[in-house]
């Protein structure tokens, strides 16, 4: 239980950290985003993965 406790409280504590760097953090997400390079990246990934036959998924 105490370990419990110990990693709640450092979750707490990042969490908090996230919450105070809010604004930063999604202007940073939001210059990657619009990045050409990241975008051609994610665009080759989804025709890549749109040929996958996903009936091998359902195994």
């Amino acid at each position: 239980m105490n370990t419990k406790k110990k990693y709640s409280e450092k979750f707490n504590l990042k969490l908090e950290e996230l919450k105070s760097n809010k604004e930063q953090i999604y202007a940073l997400m939001q210059q990657q985003a619009s990045d050409p390079e990241t975008i051609a990246y994610y665009e080759q990934q989804a025709k890549e993965l749109g040929d996958i036959d996903i009936d091998i998924l359902e195994d």
